[in-house]
């Protein structure tokens, strides 16, 4: 019996629903050549003049523009192709990145360069910079970072040279009339994305626009034209889309059959009428279907038991539905039982009709019974779909290392941590291979980003302790140590043992003092003996006269717990050290004073006339910045000393930080100490002419679009401000333009990740701001940052209390958070309660 031949262009928002619908209806998927997904018309327009022989590439451009698991050894398209009885072409985006003559995927893009796109605000920077077209400020942006100067010459080529074009009604337009063309009015179907509607019930305007113009040109193009929204709508959002709704991208497998009975319904299904001789659907797949849904339901929210014994009872109706057989494998999978798993899962991967939840759960089972390939092939088809979790990163990962593809296992580990910063085991994975692979430029970079992003999971830190000892990395033991201790006490001090014996004193110090410095409870037994280690360290290290490793060491111990034999050893290297410097100063010997500062780790600080002796030495230098973190490492632990103000005040000015000189300067003014009287002319001089400067710097801060540096001046100088007035406006200026930023990022001319930082901005200018409180929480939730959202939650239900949306998203946070927990905490993602 004949089929639809139907070749889908596009995302997962259309492959998926005909994928699961050519196991139930007439149709033949054609594929061959797809090369990957696409959302813009111009890419569209490029894969039909691909698919024609028209179009080839250039090789350095491939890797983003095929899938991942194609962009190797893609050469052309299949010989002699000619269009399919219907091509359905998603548009979803008016955004057109390209290189040359190619238009670029853009998730391709940030999954190749994932380590370059790792850090938003680099992000932002970088599309800044392209959009403005200026190649010379953008070269010397990207000379500037590490992540760029590591890559190949060609990735380098290629990332200075994208442009991105924001694409106009007529543009699109265009495009649209052109594939009409060449696949014929009667055989195309545009879809447009689905006009969901984010958490607070606002819809997106950039979304909008697309949508709208799509189906306007279609309709002047008098050509069929199928938008999921409405059905998205009747079905109900929080059970169409992912995520119980917030995931504005990704259709459930439920509402993906929805979307294919819609289209088939309104335009498919009319097409067939016109071909004679095809097979018919299935009615009894789509009741199976149903009760596969209704079972799951069961099982996810009410009685796991009793939707188990009604499975099975169903199977024995039925032992060949595959709905049914889906459910039962992503069950197996979720008790460990992978092998019965794999026995129901493979042969619906095989037969193409398996849905994506399941695929996760088989990349599992895979993973679990040592079956690598098989892992990492379907694990790389799920990614190429754009379906992407920390799970499916870190079984593609372990397969990858297995079969010895070992690049491949590196990127892979990274995405799994940028997911999840709490997962110190993929971030150690990934230092571990770069180390084996004598990549230190690499290592560094990756080292550092580990370093800003971890967010203190327990996870692997044991592992990550070791590694950091092995390989003598003080910075990494330093903040590791601290996850570890909060975690188990007793594994970071059998660490802290080994790094004081090989060596490592410093960052054992440093380690020791975080415990008191973030009062990490311990058992007291514990905390003594930790204390005690560092102790008998420092005394030993005197002895050996190295004096920077017992200062700092010392200064640590008394910290966590006060004991008398360290706090000898602390004052023997405390006077080592004053008598060396001030010996240094009066000679006049500045970079003496200086070596002998940086010996004790700057941890001299607390020593008042050492540290000052230190910072005058740096002045002298000409190293003001040096000069003004050790003035106001001083400042925090004597912050009213006249002498130490006077001088951050000086030094701060010197370097256009008003932001520092402004409420020094006051206290040194409003202070009764009288020591700060021979202050007093100098302070009234700067402010004789700072407001002026002030405003200067913070209008340049403007137009450069330094915004956050703008906001955290106006902090600094409000309280002393002395036209109120003229200050007045340019707040008002920097929040207009906050404000035209936020609007940029709705109507697509700004980055998403721009969002959040604005809204934070904002909340700086107005912290309690119901309106931006909302939208911050709003950003958190679109985001899946369900823990994060709740705190503005809160605050906006005290500020307006007992309004009945917040309440509701509150607790939705509450929920969704602690799902969260449980899923990072080891349950299988593919079958989460």
């Amino acid at each position: 019996m004949q089929k639809l031949r139907v070749t889908p262009i596009g995302t997962c928002r259309i492959h998926n629903p005909l994928r699961q619908a050519s196991t139930k209806f007439p149709i033949a998927l054609e594929r061959a050549g797809i090369y990957g997904f696409t959302h813009t018309s111009g890419e569209a327009l490029q894969m039909l003049r691909y698919l024609a022989g028209e179009k080839s590439f250039d090789e350095r451009a491939k890797a983003v523009i095929f899938r991942p698991d194609r962009a190797e050894g893609a050469d052309s398209a299949p010989a002699g192709w000619t269009p399919a009885d219907l091509q359905i072409v998603e548009i979803s985006s008016a955004k057109n990145i390209s290189v040359g003559e190619d238009s670029v995927q853009v998730n391709y893009l940030y999954r190749q360069f994932a380590d370059f796109f790792s850090s938003s605000a680099r992000t932002q920077q970088y599309w800044s910079l392209v959009k403005r077209g200026d190649r010379a400020a953008l070269r010397d942006f990207l000379r500037g970072e590490a992540t760029y100067n590591i890559l190949k010459t060609d990735d380098r080529v290629l990332l200075l040279n994208l442009r991105m074009e924001q694409q106009d009604f007529a543009s699109i337009k265009s495009d649209m009339a052109e594939i009409v063309e060449r696949t014929g009015r009667d055989a195309v179907l545009f879809v447009t994305h689905v006009d969901a509607r984010t958490a607070d019930g606002s819809f997106i305007p950039a979304r909008k626009r697309v949508i709208q113009w799509v189906k306007l040109a279609a309709g002047q193009l008098d050509v069929p034209c199928f938008d999921p929204t409405a059905a998205m709508t009747d079905f109900g959002q929080e059970r169409a889309l992912e995520r119980g709704g917030l995931d504005l991208t990704h259709f459930t497998p439920a509402f993906a059959d929805r979307v294919y009975a819609e289209m088939h319904r309104e335009h498919i299904g009319q097409l067939m009428e016109s071909k004679p001789g095809l097979d018919r659907e299935s009615e009894a797949l789509g009741r199976q279907q149903m009760l596969a849904d209704s079972i799951d339901a069961l099982m996810r929210f009410d009685d796991f038991i009793v939707g188990t014994r009604r499975l099975h009872s169903a199977l024995r109706a039925e032992p060949g539905a595959g709905p049914l057989l889906e459910l039962r494998g992503k069950g197996l999978a979720h008790l460990g039982d992978f092998e019965g798993a794999i026995r129901d899962l493979e042969p619906l991967e095989q037969a193409a009709s398996l849905s994506p939840e399941g695929r996760v759960a088989l990349v599992e089972a895979y993973t679990a019974t040592e079956q690598w390939q098989a892992a990492l092939a379907l694990a790389e088809i799920l990614l190429g779909d754009e379906y992407e979790n920390a799970a499916i990163y870190a079984c593609a990962a372990t397969s990858a290392e297995r079969i010895g593809r070992i690049d491949a296992a590196i990127g892979f580990w990274k995405q799994a941590f940028r997911l999840d910063h709490s997962d110190l085991n993929a971030a150690l994975h990934a230092l571990t291979l770069l180390a084996q692979l004598g990549r230190s430029d690499q290592l560094d970079t990756w080292r550092d980003e580990v370093l800003e992003n971890s967010v203190g999971g327990s996870d692997g830190a044991f592992d990550l302790a070791r590694w950091s000892v092995d390989h003598r990395d003080d910075g990494m033991f330093a903040k590791v140590f601290l996850s570890l201790a909060s975690a188990d006490a007793d594994s970071a001090e059998r660490q802290l043992e080994t790094a004081l014996s090989v060596g490592m004193f410093e960052a054992s110090a440093v380690g020791v003092r975080s415990l008191s410095e973030n009062q990490v409870e311990l058992p007291a037994a514990t905390r003594a003996r930790i204390a005690a280690l560092a102790g008998e360290a420092s005394a030993d290290r005197l002895e050996k006269e190295d004096f920077a490793s017992a200062y700092l060491l010392s200064n640590a111990s008394v910290a966590l717990k006060p004991n008398r034999a360290a706090k000898v050893t602390h004052r023997r290297a405390e006077r080592h050290y004053r008598d060396r410097i001030r010996e240094a100063y009066r000679a006049a010997r500045f970079e003496d004073v200086i070596t002998a500062w940086q010996d004790a780790g700057n941890a001299l600080v607390q020593l008042g006339d050492a540290a000052r002796l230190a910072a005058m030495s740096y002045h002298k230098l000409g190293q003001n910045e040096e000069a003004l973190d050790l003035l106001l490492g001083m400042n925090a632990r004597q912050p009213e000393d006249p002498v130490t103000l006077r001088w951050i005040g000086r030094t701060s000015a010197l370097l256009g930080r008003f932001e520092l000189a402004y409420p020094s300067y006051r206290e040194l003014l409003d202070s009764a100490d009288p020591a700060a009287e021979r202050f007093r002319d100098e302070a009234e001089r700067f402010f004789a002419g700072a407001d002026r400067r002030a405003l200067r710097l913070l209008r340049v801060m403007m137009v450069e679009g330094q915004l956050s540096e703008a906001l955290t001046l106006i902090d600094a100088i409000r309280p002393h401000f002395t036209d109120t007035g003229r200050l007045q406006v340019e707040i008002d200026r920097v929040a207009r333009l906050l404000r035209q930023r936020l609007r940029d990022v709705e109507s697509g001319l700004a980055e998403e990740d721009e969002r959040e930082r604005t809204l934070a901005l904002l909340l700086r200018l107005a912290p309690d701001d119901p309106a931006i409180l909302r939208r911050m929480a709003l950003e958190f939730m679109r985001q899946q940052r369900f823990e994060d959202a709740i705190a503005p939650w809160t605050r906006l239900n005290q500020l307006v209390p007992d309004t009945e949306s917040t309440l509701r998203n509150l607790e939705r946070c509450r929920v969704l958070a602690a799902r969260q927990s449980k899923q990072r905490a080891g349950q299988s993602p593919a079958f989460a309660q």
